[in-house]
């Protein structure tokens, strides 16, 4: 062998060992944000290829690889695919290459595939009981157009902007519970400006994220044109002395409701001096106890209390209204004295009844657990929670159970 050969071969065998060891580049991962409206996600990177779904503006996705046009991206979690039965036993994969579709149909578009001893979570479809309906693997991915993607940051990030997501969905809820709560009130007793004040934070604070933005702009336009409604009710009961009944506009509660807001359909408005009227008989109610039933009183407190819950829900995580309550009666309060209704028609009410001791209020009180209607006269010892006082002369409180 001649010497120049030797050379050749070696330099060779050194470069296929130099490329052996060399890593294959990977992709660099980010966080994707979608800038458009009903952006399609699509199954391959091409135009035609199946539409997944639709996305929102502002949406983010972790975008893990391209393609001319496309960018690859991980489903959301949640998302589902679908196993044809027969290649599943006991939760463990029997098969190579078995297909995870797109929904439970032989002929449905395939988003990934698994292999045999594969273990995954599966629930009998609703639609063919032939299929399995399981979470989307890791190895799934959709594609979606380049132009409507904006690169924000390293991946980490999408846990970062979900989690702050998260808060701002229960912000928005605290917003939407308190305002319901507030615009079924009489018009005299309505905070506006609370709820104008809790509308305006949320598009203030969370402008990057246009979803909940947007929710709260509409929510809050409507709940305005509502109390309008209830303002000329009111005006109309002072003018004739009586009861005034208006329908909400339908198209009003069916935007509410699609926000998820639900209130009555009819608008009662009482002539502010036929409140108080009323209010004065009724501190003379006979206080004989009842069956313990749900009242009207309790439902109205309902939404602020589901409101409360979600302000806590922020700071301690993704737990349950009942963890709530567990927590409230931990650190509850103790009180004990005669109850007495309170129903001055007064704005920004905390309660309604007093808690009185030795002839002198020491505190407000509603309940949505306990029927205060029935202790109205009676000495209790009550189990309470602090609420906000809205600014009034004794504390207020809401009542857990009676001892």
């Amino acid at each position: 062998m001649s010497k120049k050969l030797l050379v050749t071969l070696l330099l060779a065998s050194l470069s296929a060992s130099l490329s052996a060891n060399e890593e294959i580049p990977t992709y660099k991962s980010f966080t994707g944000k979608i800038i458009g409206s009903k952006v399609r996600l699509r199954t391959q990177p091409t135009m035609d290829s199946h539409v997944v779904c639709e996305t929102r503006n502002g949406q983010l996705f972790a975008v893990t690889g391209e393609e001319p046009d496309h960018y690859a991206i991980q489903p959301k979690k949640g998302m589902k695919g679908f196993v044809f039965r027969t290649f599943v036993l006991d939760g463990v994969v029997e098969g190579e290459r078995v297909n995870v579709r797109l929904y439970p149909d032989i002929e449905a578009p395939v988003v990934a595939q698994l292999n045999t001893g594969d273990h995954i979570d599966a629930v009998l479809s609703d639609v063919n009981p032939k299929w399995l309906e399981i979470d989307l693997p890791q190895t799934a991915h959709f594609y979606i157009s380049k132009e409507y993607i904006e690169n924000i940051g390293p991946v980490e990030l999408i846990a970062t902007m979900e989690q702050r997501h998260r808060e701002a969905t229960h912000m928005l809820s605290s917003a939407f519970l308190f305002a319901q709560s507030q615009i079924q009130k009489s018009f005299a007793q309505i905070d506006l400006d609370a709820i104008n004040l809790n509308f305006e934070k949320l598009t203030l604070e969370y402008a990057d994220l246009p979803d909940i933005a947007e929710r709260a702009e509409e929510a809050h336009s409507v709940i305005q044109d509502i109390y309008v409604q209830k303002k000329i009710a009111f005006l109309e009961s002072k003018s004739e002395r009586g009861s005034i009944r208006h329908q909400i506009a339908p198209a009003h509660l069916e935007r509410l409701a699609k926000l998820g807001i639900e209130i009555k359909p009819e608008i009662v408005e009482k002539d502010v001096s036929e409140i108080a009227d009323a209010a004065a008989s009724t501190m003379g109610l006979a206080t004989t106890f009842a069956d313990e039933e749900i009242t009207d009183k309790m439902l109205v407190w309902q939404p602020l209390e589901e409101s409360l819950f979600h302000l806590w829900a922020v700071a301690n995580g993704e737990q349950d209204i009942q963890e709530f309550y567990s927590r409230e009666e931990e650190a509850a309060t103790v009180l004990s004295g005669i109850v007495e209704p309170y129903n001055r028609p007064v704005k920004n009410r905390p309660g309604d009844y007093l808690l009185r001791c030795e002839n002198l209020p020491v505190a407000f009180l509603y309940s949505t657990r306990v029927n205060l209607d029935r202790l109205v006269g009676k000495r209790v010892t009550i189990v309470a929670s602090p609420r906000p006082n809205n600014q009034f002369a004794f504390p207020a409180y809401h009542v857990l159970s009676v001892e």
